[in-house]
């Protein structure tokens, strides 16, 4: 892409751009179905609501991935990244502190 003329800026921005319209398409598809099949009930500002923290998860991954792949030069220097996104999205305390007797784990329950 570089031969033809495109600097760097362009062609990140191109791919946000295409990425972040299917992660769109997909999060709303994705819900439509789970309301399609589940019958959830919900109403528009609970879907509204649930639709917007899965495009926002989906934009922040997406984004995740541009930043590590920028900073890569191949594929080996990513592998040392693996255990520290899997211990930040896997540990509560650190994306979600609560002071219930859960330990930050929300009780389907309630």
């Amino acid at each position: 892409m570089f031969v033809s003329g495109y600097n760097q800026i362009e062609i990140i921005s191109g791919y946000l751009i295409a990425y972040t319209v299917l992660a769109t398409a997909q999060s709303l598809m994705v819900l439509l179905e789970l309301n399609l099949f589940f019958e959830l009930g919900y109403g528009i500002k609970v879907m509204a609501e649930m639709y917007l923290v899965m495009w926002l998860l989906s934009i922040l991954s997406m984004a995740l991935g541009m930043l590590v792949s920028n900073f890569a030069r191949n594929e080996g220097q990513v592998f040392p990244l693996f255990p520290w996104l899997f211990y930040l999205s896997s540990s509560p305390g650190l994306s979600c502190p609560s002071n219930n007797s859960l330990n930050g784990r929300r009780s389907l329950a309630t």
